[in-house]
């Protein structure tokens, strides 16, 4: 795929986070820029694409209770709490090890 210049009007402060960013990761600050826009562009994508299909499925009637999906978020910050309850009192290594599990999963 070939690359196209473009130019990109931004506030010093702006600028300047993203030239520390791009020299502390070792990378030009025109990398980090379009690495940036790409995964903003592939995120907007997917949010767009799951509310067309969120509509769609509301024009076809399936909908979902909001106490059902409340309820199935409670639980799951109930369980994630608990955890977390019980890291508190292991070594902090090992806590953010399984931590890190559990919001992966």
């Amino acid at each position: 795929m070939s690359l196209k210049a473009t130019s990109v009007r931004l506030d010093e402060e702006t600028l300047q986070r993203v030239g520390q960013m791009a020299e502390a990761m070792d990378r030009h600050r025109a990398w980090l820029m379009a690495e940036a826009i790409k995964q903003y562009a592939a995120r907007e994508d997917w949010f767009i694409r799951e509310v067309e299909k969120g509509i769609e499925s509301a024009d076809k009637g399936k909908l979902i209770d909001h106490s059902d999906i409340k309820a199935k978020w409670d639980a799951k910050r109930a369980v994630q709490m608990d955890l977390f309850s019980s890291l508190i009192m292991q070594k902090p290594r090992r806590s953010f090890a399984i931590l890190l599990d559990v919001w992966v999963a």
